[in-house]
């Protein structure tokens, strides 16, 4: 049985997709996991010369109206997880030539109000042990 938590997140990822969809982008991943960490949306968003961008989308839903408490919530370890993932996806589909970016969609509960928030996470200002050069982000 799935918890009202879960049935939030489903319905804002659901919600999300659909908007990315009418802005252009295509999904080709939804709910990714590798051992330990998941990405809600992998997207294509065309170029504007044909290259591809591999889009990686963290979904944030809040029962609220409150969609600064939803964008406060990718903090450091989540946004470490999801550099973890999309590098887990980019080496098991060879794909590390590709230009990628990280965005953010924040939701209210009710669907009235979406932000997306382009190129949220920015990977060399980000701690991997030291080594932060895996991909020309």
């Amino acid at each position: 049985m799935l918890t009202r938590k879960k049935l939030l997140g489903n319905e804002g990822e659901q919600l999300a997709a659909e908007y990315l969809q009418k802005q252009g982008l295509r999904i080709i991943e939804r709910n990714w996991r590798n051992v330990r960490d998941e990405i809600d949306l992998i997207c294509v968003e065309k170029g504007q010369f044909s290259a591809e961008t591999i889009v990686f989308v963290e979904v944030k839903t809040r029962s609220s109206d409150d969609l600064l408490a939803a964008a406060s919530a990718l903090d450091r370890r989540k946004q470490n997880a999801l550099v973890r993932a999309a590098s887990r996806y980019l080496g098991l589909h060879g794909a590390w030539e590709k230009p990628c970016r990280f965005d953010l969609i924040c939701i209210n509960g009710a669907g009235r109000s979406i932000e997306h928030i382009k190129d949220v996470i920015h990977v060399g200002d980000l701690s991997f042990g030291g080594n932060a050069s895996w991909q020309p982000w």
